[in-house]
């Protein structure tokens, strides 16, 4: 993985964390990006437009150097682009540390990303079953042949 992503505008940013990095986002913020272990950190990353400032806070050298300004950044974090921003933060901040703790940093986000992609894997079961279309046909009062066919 990289530490670079591409918004939806084409740009490239790099995400840079260091000591002083993490200083100006605690600041600009209030966000501390090492406390990535106690998990507060990705509650927060959670919340998009907290996650834009941290992005922005991070990039604005670079942003600045391209005449982007603050709301122009944010247009190009939507759908995919975050995704990938979200990604290169993490692995920006799992680089920052030294290899001992960036090993168990990696092996903590690889469960994470498990953990995730069971709960998806469930989440789309669910939708699947019969008795999702059962509760959606009580809901809507359609068969779910005819949601197939509204949807189709």
């Amino acid at each position: 993985m990289s530490n670079r992503y591409t918004d939806r505008n084409g740009h490239e940013w790099t995400i840079d964390v260091t000591i002083s990095s993490i200083k100006r986002v605690k600041q600009g913020t209030g966000v501390d990006l090492v406390d990535i272990v106690k998990g507060d950190l990705a509650s927060k990353l959670n919340d998009p437009m907290i996650l834009c400032d941290v992005l922005w806070t991070l990039v604005e050298p670079q942003a600045r150097l391209a005449g982007i300004e603050p709301e122009q950044f944010g247009d190009g974090l939507a759908g995919d682009s975050l995704d990938a921003a979200i990604e290169s933060l993490l692995e920006g901040i799992v680089n920052f540390f030294p290899k001992s703790r960036r090993d168990l940093l990696n092996k903590m986000l690889g469960k994470a990303r498990n953990s995730e992609s069971a709960a998806l894997t469930r989440a789309n079961q669910m939708i699947d079953s019969p008795e999702f279309n059962a509760e959606l046909e009580k809901m809507f009062g359609e068969t779910s042949g005819e949601l197939q066919e509204s949807q189709g």
